[in-house]
Parts: C-alpha cells; sequence; structure tokens
C-alpha cells in the first residue's frame, strides 16, 4: 500500500478560507454528533477542501506530497461522507447520497453557508444577472417551421407544464423522425414572449459539459466575463452560477439532440440533476431519442420534471402535413392506408410524397402497390439508434417481430434468457423503453410499426447472412 505522506504538519493551513463563506464552527459541532466523537484536524482539513469546492483529487495533490486520490476517496467514504449522510438524512427523514460535487451544494441548503458569502470558487467580480433592458434571444441552430402542422395536443399540454405548472425541465421524446425538433422550435416561437432570455443549444457535436455551461453563462450575463477565469472553475461552481442567473430571471434553455451525449455523458447528467432538484424560476426544454437517466428519476405526479413521449401524427394532421407539400391523387381509404402504412411517421411520409409526386404522377395508389415503403433515408435514421442497441436488445426486438401481438414478458423471456440473465433482460428492457424503442401496456410490450418493418429487414439479412 502507497504510503501518503503530508506536506504540511499544520492541518489548519489548508483551505482556511472556507471560514469566510462557511458556519465552520457549528458544522464541526454537528457533524461531531453524527460521528459520535469529534472530527480529526484531517476530516477537517478534508472537510474545508471540499466545501472550497475542490475535488479529492484536488486536495490530495495540494495537501500531500506522495499523492494517492484512490485511498483518499476510500477513506471519505468510509468515514467523512458517512456521516454528512447521517447528519443531512436526519434533517430531511429520508437518506441522503453523498458525493464530493454534491457536498457543498447539499450542506449550503441545510444552512451552513453563511448568508453574505460570494458563491465559493467564484469569479474575482461577481456576475451581475439583472433583467435585460429588452428581452434576450440566442436561437442557435433553430430550424425553419413555416411549413409545421397539426401537434396541437401536444403543444398545449408543453405549454400548460411549462408556463402553468412551471417544471424546471420538460422533454420531448421519441424515436428518430417523428419532429421532435420541429415540435420545439415551434412552442418557444409560441411561448418566447413569457421569458427574459431564450437560448437554443443543439447537443448534437457532444460538446463539452464546462464549456456549454460557461457560453449559457456568458450569453445570460449582463457583464463582459473573461473567459479564462470562468474556465478555471470546477463544474460545480460553474453549475451554481448558472443557477443563480435561472433562480433572479425567467429563462428558457433548449437543449436539442441530447441523445448526441455519450463522452460527457457523467457531467450531462450532473447537470440535468441540479437543473431539476434545485429551486428556480426557469426552465429546461430538451429534446431526445432516449430518456436520460436523471430526467427518468426526477419525473413523476406532482415533480419538477416531465417527459412527452412523441408519437406519429394523426390522420388529420397527416393529411394537413402532406397537403403543404403538393397535390395529390387519392381516395380517403388510399389517404387512409398511406397514413397507416406509416404510422404517421412524419420524416417517411415525407419521404413518401417526394415519390409520389416525382415518379407516380401524384397518385396514391401506384405507390402504393409498387412501394414497400423501407427508404434508404429512413432505414439510415433508424440504423443510427439499432446500433446503438447491445446483442440483447437486438434479441428482445427480434422476438416481438416473431410474436407479431403484443408480447407478455414471460413469453419473450423464454426465448431470450438463454442469451443473456433475467437480470440482464430485465435491463434490456428498460434500455428499449428509455431510448423509445418499445412500449409497456401493463404486461405487454411492442414497438413502433415503422421501426418493426427495418427490424424484420435486419433480421431477415441476419438469418441468410
Amino acid at each position: 500500500m502507497t504510503r501518503v505522506l503530508p506536506t504540511n504538519n499544520n492541518p489548519d493551513n489548508f483551505f482556511s478560507e472556507a471560514e469566510n463563506f462557511w458556519n465552520l464552527n457549528k458544522l464541526y459541532s454537528d457533524l461531531a454528533c453524527a460521528k459520535g466523537n469529534s472530527l480529526t484536524p484531517r476530516e477537517k482539513q478534508f472537510l474545508r477542501g471540499l466545501l472550497c469546492g475542490y475535488t479529492p483529487a484536488e486536495i490530495c495533490a495540494k495537501v500531500y506530497a506522495n499523492a494517492n486520490a484512490n485511498s483518499l476517496r476510500v477513506s471519505l467514504s468510509r468515514g467523512l461522507y458517512r456521516y454528512i449522510e447521517k447528519l443531512l438524512s436526519g434533517n430531511c427523514e429520508k437518506f441522503v447520497k453523498v458525493n464530493a460535487t454534491r457536498i457543498p451544494h447539499l450542506l449550503a441548503e441545510a444552512g451552513y453557508k453563511l448568508q453574505s458569502s460570494v458563491p465559493i470558487t467564484s469569479i474575482p467580480q461577481k456576475i451581475a444577472f439583472i433583467p435585460p433592458a429588452k428581452k434576450r434571444q440566442d436561437w442557435g441552430e433553430m430550424i425553419d417551421t413555416d411549413r409545421f402542422s397539426g401537434r396541437t395536443q401536444e403543444i398545449q399540454q408543453l405549454q400548460q407544464w411549462i408556463l402553468t405548472d412551471k417544471l424546471r425541465i420538460v422533454a420531448i421524446l421519441g424515436i428518430g423522425g417523428l419532429g421532435k425538433t420541429v415540435l420545439a422550435t415551434k412552442l418557444a416561437q409560441e411561448i418566447q414572449g413569457e421569458f427574459d432570455y431564450l437560448i437554443w443549444r443543439s447537443l448534437r457535436s457532444d460538446p463539452s459539459i464546462s464549456e456549454l455551461v460557461i457560453n449559457l453563462i456568458q450569453f445570460l450575463s449582463q457583464q463582459p466575463l473573461n473567459s479564462e477565469e470562468l474556465s478555471s472553475l470546477n463544474l460545480e461552481t460553474l453549475i451554481s452560477q448558472l443557477l443563480e442567473c435561472l433562480r433572479q430571471n425567467k429563462c428558457l434553455i433548449i437543449f436539442d439532440k441530447a441523445e448526441s451525449i455519450r463522452i460527457n455523458y457523467d457531467d450531462f447528467h450532473e447537470l440535468l440533476r441540479r437543473i431539476g432538484e434545485e429551486r428556480h424560476h426557469s426552465c429546461l426544454l430538451l429534446t431526445s431519442r432516449e430518456n436520460p437517466k436523471e430526467v427518468i428519476s426526477l419525473t413523476g405526479k406532482k415533480r419538477p420534471v416531465q417527459t412527452l413521449q412523441l408519437s406519429g401524427l394523426n390522420q388529420t394532421e397527416a393529411r394537413e402535413m402532406l397537403a403543404a407539400s403538393g397535390d395529390f391523387i387519392g381516395t380517403e381509404n388510399e389517404w387512409t392506408e398511406l397514413i397507416d402504412r406509416y404510422s404517421g411517421h412524419p420524416f417517411a411520409l415525407k419521404l413518401a410524397a417526394s415519390k409520389i409526386q416525382h415518379k407516380y404522377h401524384h397518385k396514391i395508389a401506384d405507390f402504393l402497390n409498387q412501394e414497400s415503403g423501407l427508404f434508404p433515408e429512413l432505414c439510415e435514421l433508424l440504423k443510427q439508434q439499432f446500433d446503438l442497441m447491445s446483442n440483447l436488445e437486438r434479441k428482445v426486438l427480434y422476438w416481438l417481430i416473431v410474436k407479431p401481438d403484443p408480447t407478455f414478458r414471460c413469453a419473450i423471456t423464454e426465448s431470450v434468457l438463454p442469451f443473456g440473465t433475467e437480470q440482464q433482460f430485465s435491463y434490456a428492457l428498460e434500455l428499449l423503453r428509455e431510448r423509445s424503442l418499445i412500449t409497456k401496456h401493463t404486461t405487454e410490450f411492442s414497438q413502433p410499426l415503422i421501426l418493426s418493418k427495418y427490424v424484420t429487414k435486419r433480421l431477415v439479412e441476419q438469418i441468410f447472412r
């Protein structure tokens, strides 16, 4: 085992600036009660470091010559973290799990932060979050919605959640091509007047979450900010600065294509957790093919987060959308068959409409008689999600193809379990639901028709490979 040697024999010399921001004496005393004994000088030192916004690795590097961050993390999880959890859980009568990044926030909420203090590890000049003289908007990579039609009920529900219920996070979910981005854009345009700030950001490039938060702070601030000073702050402090703005002003932030966050997954979920849990007067609207885990944990009746699972357009809405793209020749039954073939999937219907006009001289019947409907563009769109699945997830989808009716879980289990354990199977089902690829009906599961056609194609290719 590596022996960690202190670089300074007086623990009180480190992180003494914490006393400017925190009521340390009361915190030491209350933690001593939770521990059943006084905190050691080293425990007090580590606590001050965490309160100042340092990570265990940074504390180790600063305090010790031979730094062993893993040893410190183990020591903290067995000691100081347990005392803090016991203290906080006793105050709220439920178990509170802590980690290094959550400790300053949780202890501040518990009242241990001095009221006159400035944010921990804050930038030298205080950010002035004041309402702008006129509403500020940055639409980023917003798309055109001139031909938008339908989704009346969905827009009404989203407006209810955001403007009346004042939810902190609202997520629009669904497989690719359903029009999540278009719906979010149309909604934002209709409610923009209710907010002091509006900012749209696409997450397609999987950006650094620290850089994303810095970008938001710079837009929402009323004074020039030094980028280098902001970049020197850790993510926890940056999120605290962002939340300060969300508390003082009404802001609408839109994150489009949240499923693209892969490399920076943990940081993104910490951002979502803080925005969903902490009190403020703003709203984060996000679109995603997958339901982020932090959103799942915060969703529920009378909770500050809700999700809208998007499905295809109904017959009336689909016909309105198609009529906007040109003239078509067809009977009522042919119109109904066309829309049902694609379950009202907007992207698929637009591809069909283009083909009907240019190849079949606007005749819906000729298209229905001669086309299977799996366009290359549609296959590529669905392939993006399919390729992210595990082999077990794919086997579950294949089984739903073999059994055309909604399938009971026990039937799926009997077929799939030879390829995985019950626990793995349950996890695969949850992932498929989170990715909007299957729907649960009490004890039954099904998948969208447009997806089932693609999965059938993949299954046939695999059999004859």
